[in-house]
Order: C-alpha cells, then sequence, then structure tokens
C-alpha cells in the first residue's frame, strides 16, 4: 500500500468513528492555522517595513548630525583660527606698544637727565653770578667807607681851612 492509500483510509475510519464533525474541525484548525500564518505574515511585514522606516529615520538622523557636527567644528576652526588671529595681532600690538613706551621712558629720562644737568649748571652759573655780585658790592660798599673816611677827612680839612680863613677875614 502506499502512503496516500493509508491516510485515506485512516481518513474514512475516523470519519466513520468520529463523523463528519472531526472533518470539518480539522478543516477550521487548518484554516485558522493559515490566517494565523498569514497574520502573523501580515505582522510580520508590517514590522518589517516599521523598523525599515526607524533605520532609515535613524541613519537620515545620523547623516543630518553627522553634517551639522562637522559644520559646527568647521565653524569652530574658523572661530579659533580668527581669535588666534586677533590674539597675534594684539600681542604684536602690546609688543610694539611696551617698545614705544620704553622708548619714550628712556627718551624721557635722558631728556630729564640732561635739563637736570642744564638746570643744574645754570643754577650753579646763577649762584657764582650772585657771589660775584655780591662781591663786587661789598668791594663797593667798602670802598665807600674808605671814601667816606677820607671825604670825612677832606670835609674837615675844608672846614678848617673855611674856618682859618673866617678867622683871617675876621681879623
Amino acid at each position: 500500500m502506499s502512503a496516500t492509500k493509508e491516510s485515506d483510509d485512516i481518513s474514512r475510519i475516523r470519519d466513520i468513528l468520529m463523523g463528519s464533525n472531526l472533518s470539518q474541525f480539522e478543516r477550521k484548525i487548518e484554516k485558522t492555522g493559515q490566517e494565523a500564518l498569514e497574520a502573523t505574515q501580515l505582522i510580520e511585514n508590517h514590522f518589517n517595513r516599521q523598523l525599515s522606516e526607524i533605520r532609515q529615520t535613524i541613519e537620515s538622523l545620523r547623516q543630518e548630525q553627522s553634517v551639522q557636527l562637522q559644520n559646527n567644528k568647521t565653524e569652530l576652526k574658523s572661530i579659533a583660527d580668527e581669535l588666534r588671529q586677533r590674539v597675534e595681532q594684539l600681542e604684536e600690538k602690546i609688543n610694539q606698544l611696551a617698545q614705544s613706551t620704553e622708548a619714550l621712558i628712556q627718551d624721557t629720562r635722558q631728556w630729564a637727565s640732561g635739563r637736570y644737568e642744564q638746570l643744574m649748571s645754570e643754577q650753579q652759573m646763577q649762584l657764582q653770578e650772585h657771589r660775584n655780585a655780591l662781591s663786587r658790592q661789598l668791594k663797593d660798599i667798602q670802598q665807600a667807607k674808605v671814601d667816606r673816611q677820607g671825604l670825612a677827612l677832606l670835609l674837615s680839612e675844608i672846614a678848617v681851612q673855611l674856618g682859618g680863613d673866617e678867622l683871617q677875614q675876621s681879623q
């Protein structure tokens, strides 16, 4: 006997023993199994589509973030370069100001030193001139004093002579 004939025989024996209900019941189970399999397939297909959409969305977001991150890196690098240049310019200006300030301080020190020496020299000359003037005035005063004595002596002599002449005239 062949396998299909045995299967048919078993089906007939079952139909006789259990009746047609069992065959209907098997068909319903088979149909329900098929429906469940189809529903599972539909759910799986729907799940796979949603999973694919989520993956695409995630990939799209990742690419957008990557582009945005690259743009941010470029922008930050540009800003950092600009800031570096500004810092270098400021350092250069500070160095120039420091050098010019140092030169100005040095020039001011030299000018002040020269001016101090000039003023000291002028003051020494003025002091010497005052000393000389005082010395001349002192000599003049001393000579004037001598001259006063001489003048007093002369006036005395004149007075004596006048007094003698008056005596002679009165006599």
